[in-house]
């Protein structure tokens, strides 16, 4: 799905055979690579999803500019898909919906109530055909399901309210602009650069090519748009994340780092094509390497290509090998000893189980019991690190689990179990019972 988004924005590289087009959006897609990494390090691609995915729709926007029923279906699917994977992405698909009302008022035709009419309806047919599909899954969700954790109503945003105080909400905002303007922001630094390339990029092409363009335009509207989105971040932390989180702003330059590729990738195809726009010859099938306004501009052209090249190429190869180091890094984590230990459960249980860490930092910050309420699908799962205890204390702290997984050899509780049952264990996951532990086979499903 990320591979099919990024392949889309080539739709808006109308020469073909200009290379710098192609790798520049191929150097934007390493780049995000590097905003990636607050997404990535908590392995929720989801909030890198939504930004391609809506970078995808705005591109086919442009692209089917001339085919109005191309657009609204587009932009109906793919926002659809969007509020289906995440209904924070409801502020990208207003984006999409947005735009698309202004391709249609741009090229529509007649009198102003006649393009009034024809906008309005196609923004509203488009945003209904998205909506559809998320307003049956949320009847679905509030039929089939008792308790929603991010149910998405009036009433559940009152009760969230009631439960915050105006110094407590007043609080979050503060922090929230500290954090912006602080410095230490890899996604404010972002938008930051961001401004300061389009900025640039207007004033080289204004000046050196004589020629209006649209990136300031652009940087502006980005602003805007970045502005809107942190007001809705606010919301979000306000109505609907527990205070104990939204205090600390958790996720915050996840968050962030989600828009910032957005805009990103907007900017970068809004430059590719006033870079088109600039060339001197703006007759594609004339275009060669004959046909450049001077020596300079093509020796330009060329140095310009080959650096997005070498940087592209580079950014990418050390995007893989820092994936390559991470994965070697977690061959010994505690999600990966558990998969080589036992199946993952997929049905709703309330087994008391107890997950032998011999490290207590995992134990002490709840990491242990986390991962393994996913893995055991239970909600009676707790990490215990410290088994040096009495052979009648162990054995009635043992007893009053209904299993025993030990991921990872735990000097300790091994040596208690020989004393207690005299029994010799390091890994796997045990069922107990009064007469010692019994292993059950990683490859047993249903216990």
């Amino acid at each position: 799905m990320i591979w099919a988004s990024l392949y889309a924005i080539f739709g808006v590289v109308k020469d073909k055979s200009r290379g710098l087009f192609s790798l520049l959006l191929c150097f934007i897609i390493a780049i995000s690579n590097v905003f990636n990494i607050a997404i990535r390090m908590n392995n929720l691609l989801v909030d890198y999803i939504l930004p391609v995915m809506a970078v995808a729709g705005v591109a086919a926007v442009y692209v089917y500019r001339k085919h109005p029923w191309w657009q609204l279906g587009t932009v109906g699917l793919i926002g659809a898909s969007i509020l289906l994977v995440k209904n924070s992405g409801t502020f990208y698909v207003v984006v999409m919906v947005i735009y698309l009302g202004y391709q249609v008022a741009h090229i529509a035709r007649g009198h102003w109530w006649q393009k009034t009419i024809r906008t309005l309806g196609t923004m509203i047919a488009a945003g209904g055909m998205a909506y559809a599909p998320f307003a049956w899954w949320n009847w679905h969700v509030k039929h089939t399901f008792s308790l929603s954790k991010h149910e998405i109503s009036a009433t559940a945003y009152k009760s969230q309210l009631a439960h915050e105080t105006t110094t407590q909400i007043l609080g979050i905002g503060k922090k929230m602009i500290q954090t912006l303007f602080s410095g230490q922001s890899l996604s404010a630094n972002g938008i930051l650069l961001l401004n300061v390339a389009l900025i640039v990029g207007w004033l080289i092409i204004r000046i050196w090519s004589k020629r209006r363009n649209a990136l300031l335009k652009t940087a502006m509207w980005l602003d805007v748009m970045f502005v809107l989105y942190v007001i809705s971040l606010f919301g979000m932390y306000v109505l609907a994340m527990p205070y104990s989180e939204a205090k600390l702003l958790d996720g915050y330059e996840r968050y962030m780092s989600s828009i910032v590729i957005f805009g990103l990738f907007i900017a970068a195809m809004v430059a590719v094509v006033v870079m088109d726009e600039s060339m001197a010859e703006q007759r594609y099938e004339k275009r060669s390497l004959r046909t450049f306004h001077s020596i300079f501009t093509k020796n330009a052209y060329q140095v310009m290509t080959l650096v997005l090249m070498i940087f592209s190429i580079i950014m990418m190869f050390s995007e893989s090998n820092g994936t390559a180091y991470a994965n070697r890094q977690n061959k010994n984590a505690l999600p990966e000893q558990l998969n080589r230990i036992m199946t993952q459960r997929t049905k709703l249980n309330h087994d008391k189980v107890a997950i032998v860490d011999p490290h207590a930092d995992d134990v002490a910050n709840y990491y242990a019991g986390y991962v393994g309420r996913y893995y055991f699908f239970s909600d009676q799962v707790v990490g215990q690190e410290n088994w040096n205890m009495s052979r009648a204390q162990f054995k009635k702290a043992v007893l009053a689990f209904d299993y025993v997984a030990i991921p990872e050899w735990h000097r300790t509780f091994s040596a208690m179990v020989k004393q207690v049952w005299g029994q010799s264990i390091k890994t796997g996951v045990f069922k107990v019972t009064k007469a010692g532990l019994v292993r059950v086979k990683s490859s047993q499903t249903s216990w």
